[in-house]
């Protein structure tokens, strides 16, 4: 069973950044690349039962540790294609993206070869992101390993400065429903016992611990969620038709040119 599709869509519009005097610039989707590689990094420790990874390119384990990475990292990004086969992918959250490169192959030419390579070159714990606040350390100084990743020791409050601007009152409830879109299982007596429930086979004891603490804090705004046929048969199959209700393009247009520059190249090299 699947969390209902149209609390998937509803929660991932939640989910979209507060423009500041009718402006937004880079910084979501910066936040959401940042939040998303590092859900698939503890995605990834948790499959193998690993608390630091590493992703060697040299070495035969950290070649299956990469490949292993990039794809938690995409399904948690991707969305089906469009009607006439273009890809589309989740760059900001409560936005969908057409076209671009493929979300594991972007995640190799950003993060996988500019930030660790990066941290292999640095004599002191390599934090990523740089702002707004770290939620992994990098790099042989950091986790003893020389492409190590781990989580960062204070990636709690990481996370909650990365959705801090989000428009929703229950942001940590709405982040899960979109990452669980293709979570497969049974239902509980709750949508926040499920959520839960769910979390825990996915993610790590540390990080699922931390999301459920604050979807049950959260339980007191929630009264928009509803706690009967929240499950269906079959995962949601796009989240494309939100970018309906309101358009991406018109909120680019109040862009100055400078913050629309900075957008392009940040989307030439993810």
């Amino acid at each position: 069973m699947y969390l209902e599709h149209t609390l998937v869509l509803e929660a991932f519009k939640r989910l979209r950044t507060k423009a500041l005097n009718g402006k937004r610039g880079k910084t979501p989707m910066e936040r959401t690349s940042s939040l998303m590689i590092m859900l698939a990094v503890d995605a990834t420790a948790n499959k193998y039962g690993l608390q630091t990874l590493d992703v060697d390119f040299e070495k035969p384990s950290g070649k299956q540790m990469r490949q292993e990475l990039a794809l938690q990292y995409a399904r948690l990004v991707t969305v089906n294609k469009t009607d006439d086969n273009r890809l589309q992918s989740v760059h900001e959250l409560g936005y969908v993206a057409i076209g671009g490169k493929d979300p594991a192959q972007r995640m190799s030419s950003n993060f996988m070869t500019t930030q660790l390579v990066a941290a292999t070159k640095s004599e002191n714990p390599f934090e990523y992101p740089h702002r707004p606040a770290p939620l992994l350390h990098l790099g042989k100084s950091a986790t003893g390993m020389r492409y190590g990743i781990q989580l960062h020791p204070k990636w709690e409050e990481g996370v909650s400065l990365h959705l801090a601007d989000v428009t929703s009152n229950t942001p940590f409830t709405d982040l899960a429903m979109f990452c669980l879109r293709f979570a497969d299982s049974q239902p509980k007596a709750s949508l926040t016992d499920t959520l839960c429930a769910m979390l825990r086979e996915t993610f790590s004891k540390e990080v699922a611990d931390f999301w459920t603490a604050k979807i049950k804090a959260e339980k007191m705004f929630a009264k928009h969620l509803r706690n009967d046929d929240f499950m269906e048969t079959a995962p949601v199959d796009s989240l494309a038709a939100i970018n309906n209700t309101q358009s991406r393009r018109s909120e680019l247009m109040k862009l100055d040119k400078d913050q629309l520059v900075e957008i392009i190249i940040r989307l030439e090299g993810i």
